[in-house]
């Protein structure tokens, strides 16, 4: 637990610690934005309903992961899109959960002006002065010349309202308990943070509470910050007085107020986060396995880093990272996976989603009315080979036709191909080498939070951090030198407390400080004890010359330029990983001892983690050729490992492959046969406690009680069969632990048949669709005048409950 000093006089800050996982945090395998197909529209009319769904069920999702979202005006008002409710009606039929968000911002144009006139005037919000708020439009934040702040252009008509609105806050409360009400196990918000993301808030809404602030200071810290009366304070005047206005200069954090309002803001920030999905979990119907929160936006990508992406992580139960899924090589995906993972602190879980349509200029050469399964695959790899899950994307977003969609998983007809099944069969087969892993790479970046702090001032100009810049960069070029590398965050305590990572430098071989211009005593302390303990340490672009405080340092810097383990490179960054700066960086690390070595100058990502005592290695592809959809196999390739082990292991989605593992003087050599997309190396696994004759013995009885159900009627069996599909299929991989578990799944489902047969609801007025639905689907293959085996009951006179009593009596007799 963390205090925060300030205008709150030491008030405690909640935080979702990692061993509190709620709802279906831990979901492996997602699939969002089904609903196109569903409905048979926007270019997807020749997709059958059925065949969308059971395809669906054969990728064994955990989790509908609609990632769509309801208008701001709150559910309430005029009930659910009709996208919303046919989501809710599949993941009821079929006994998944399924999440749902709100916009943090105003959609002007898609708002229902009679919905806030319609409440009772004890309902609607007030100004800071006590009256009545007219429209929410005047809930919006204001950028420095008090404009209403429209983060997605004035031709949007989108807005973002203050945080420190009442009505913002209320607002989103009220429909996120109303979305858990409706049935989600998940509420999210589309950029919780969006507001500070964009700049601060010069609206009154935040000065006001600026100036309640500044009255709660103890008179020593308002006289340091010269400021005499507080209650009539303008920090905008301030501003003009003192030069420190975006036409007067670019580094506005070397003034003390400035600091001061800018904390002030980033603090309270992570508070309305806090209190945001604290209370609209608080508000929803209770839930024996509790509901899960979290924000989606761009902030953690490398390039779009902001400060209040990282220190919202300990208010969510999921750590969420919005990217635009790129054609490789371009843009190091995996240098934002890996800040995801550390901002969840390395154990809670960690998602990625985006999309790719026709007008990115990624997409050049790429035919929407193509399907590019390859890269698709390589999606997939990325984050699941960096201990990140994927949201698997079945259509585009809700408004985009079929045409626009280049990275959709689903074909216009409603079916999958075959690679991306195999695809999610291999990622179920390894989840246990993709879970509950831990970091086990030499090289360390370090991403520093007060660098990100000062040096992002949206506002006078500076929307990426030349920190980001040095990040990008860095991750390019340990990419092309095949060094695995992991990532902590330097903390700021008033905002995020981290010292567990700051502890661990000295752990490490080699510590990479990207543009970390903003240093804490006890980070330069860690730094120092790291390279006294024998960690080399390479500082890029803008060396460690400033305080969390922005005030100048040089302690730091001068221990780097003596140390015969550090090397200061004065170079302008290149986030290309190109020119004399990326030049300069590649010597620098030269390593005549590398963890894992590699003989090939081909473009491959490689990362290592462990599990319980077992050492990892992801080896993925980035030569791909955008004209074939496919990569250029790397085959033989020579892998060197500075460690040692008797066995090893080679996962591809293609197939298992058992590798002679050679002794060397530093640990042991192997030869991947080869590396189309993606491929798992795993030393010394550990030896099943299963045997596949019972694993198949188990799926075999489950299978026969299936069979005999009527599965036009019961939907659960329909997706107990889809389980024991997946089970049989991940056996090819040896999982069969694995399989053990679908098929155990599958028995559950198949008794939950018995249990409570599967209701058509009333319409109501309000939900005029039903919540439960029976789908007609493909009769499934019954036994007519045969018996079941090894019961000599006829399978056409079971019922579900006797289904259930077969099923009870099968697990008697064992």
């Amino acid at each position: 637990m963390a205090t925060v000093e300030g205008g709150r006089a030491a008030e405690t800050v909640r935080t979702h610690e990692a061993d509190q996982h709620t709802g279906t945090a831990d979901a492996f395998l997602m699939v969002n934005h089904l609903n196109h197909a569903l409905q048979e529209q926007r270019g997807w009319d020749d997709a059958d309903r059925t065949r969308a769904i059971r395809a669906v069920l054969q990728l064994d999702p955990d989790l509908l992961n609609e990632l769509d979202l309801t208008g701001w005006h709150g559910p309430d008002s005029r009930g659910y899109a009709a996208r919303h409710r046919e989501i809710r009606s599949v993941a009821n039929t079929y006994d998944l959960p399924f999440s749902l968000g709100v916009h943090a911002y105003i959609n002007t144009d898609q708002l229902h002006p009679d919905w806030y006139e319609q409440l009772p005037e004890d309902e609607r919000w007030e100004y800071p002065d006590g009256s009545t708020v007219w429209h929410p439009n005047a809930l919006a934040a204001e950028s420095f010349d008090r404009q209403p702040r429209m983060p997605h252009g004035e031709d949007q008509e989108t807005i973002n309202p203050s945080s420190f609105a009442e009505g913002t806050r209320d607002r989103l409360i009220r429909t996120g308990a109303e979305i858990l009400a409706w049935g989600a196990t998940e509420f999210w918000i589309d950029s919780p943070v969006q507001g500070i993301h964009s700049g601060l808030d010069f609206s009154e809404w935040a000065q006001t509470a600026f100036r309640e602030h500044l009255t709660a200071l103890p008179d020593h810290r308002r006289s340091e910050l010269g400021i005499d009366d507080p209650a009539s304070f303008d920090v905008l005047d301030y501003f003009e007085a003192a030069g420190v206005t975006p036409a007067e200069t670019s580094t506005p954090a070397a003034d003390p107020v400035f600091r001061e309002y800018a904390m002030f803001q980033h603090t309270e920030q992570r508070e309305f986060v806090d209190d945001v999905f604290s209370e609209a979990v608080a508000r929803a119907p209770a839930r024996d396995t509790g509901y899960t929160v979290f924000g989606l936006g761009f902030g953690l990508q490398w390039n779009h880093l902001s400060p209040a992406s990282i220190y919202k992580s300990d208010h969510v139960d999921v750590i969420s990272i919005e990217t635009q899924p790129t054609v490789p090589p371009e843009r190091p995906h995996d240098m934002s996976m890996k800040i995801g993972r550390a901002a969840g602190r390395f154990e809670k879980p960690v998602r990625a989603w985006g999309r790719m349509f026709e007008n990115f200029t990624t997409t050049a050469g790429l035919e929407t009315s193509d399907q590019y399964p390859t890269l698709m695959q390589f999606h997939v790899a990325q984050a699941y080979s960096n201990g990140v899950r994927r949201s698997l994307p079945m259509t585009g977003l809700p408004n985009s036709h079929a045409d626009r969609a280049v990275n959709s998983w689903m074909q216009p007809d409603g079916t999958i191909p075959d690679e991306l099944h195999q695809c999610a069969d291999f990622l179920r087969a390894m989840e246990p080498y993709l879970t509950d892993v831990t970091e086990a790479s030499e090289t360390v970046v370090a991403v520093s939070l007060p660098t990100l702090l000062w040096q992002r001032t949206p506002e006078w100009g500076t929307y990426r951090a030349d920190h980001s810049v040095a990040l990008g960069e860095v991750a390019n070029v340990l990419r092309n030198q095949h060094v695995p590398y992991d990532v902590v965050i330097l903390d700021m305590p008033d905002l995020w407390e981290a010292p567990e990572q700051t502890e661990r430098l000295q752990s490490y071989d080699r510590l990479v400080l990207p543009g970390v211009e903003c240093v804490s005593d006890r980070h330069a302390e860690a730094i120092t004890a790291a390279l006294d303990t024998g960690t080399t340490v390479i500082a890029t672009g803008t060396p460690p010359v400033r305080s969390e405080e922005y005030q100048p340092r040089d302690d730091l810097r001068a221990h780097l330029d003596e140390a015969d383990r550090a090397t200061v490179l004065d170079t302008e960054p290149n986030q290309h990983g190109t020119g004399e700066s990326a030049d300069r960086f590649r010597e620098a690390l030269d390593d005549d001892s590398p963890h894992v070595s590699i003989e090939t100058d081909t473009d491959v990502g490689v990362s290592v983690f462990t599990n319980a005592g077992t050492t990892i290695v992801h080896l993925v592809n980035y030569e791909y050729d955008r004209e074939t959809d496919e990569m250029d196999r790397l085959d033989d390739l020579a892998v060197s490992l500075s460690e040692a082990a008797d066995e090893a292991t080679y996962y591809t989605p293609q197939g298992v492959t058992d590798l002679s593992v050679e002794p060397t003087d530093d640990g042991i050599s192997l030869q991947v046969p080869t590396v189309r997309v993606w491929g798992i190396l795993v030393l010394d696994e550990r030896a099943p406690e299963t045997t596949e004759e019972t694993v198949r013995e188990q799926i075999e009885e489950i299978r026969t009680v299936i069979e005999a159900t009527d599965t036009d009627r019961e939907p659960l069996a329909v997706r107990a069969g889809a389980k024991l599909d997946k089970a049989e299929r991940v056996l090819q991989y040896n999982a069969l632990e694995v399989a053990q578990s679908l098929a155990t799944e599958a028995e559950d489902l198949i008794e939950g048949v018995a249990e409570t047969q599967t209701p058509t609801a009333t319409p109501t007025e309000d939900d005029p669709t039903p919540t439960e639905t029976t789908e007609p689907t493909e009769q499934s293959p019954t036994k007519t005048d045969e018996t079941v085996p090894g019961f000599g009951i006829p399978a056409t006179l079971l019922s579900a409950g006797a289904l259930y009593a077969l099923l009870e009596s099968r697990q008697t007799e064992e």
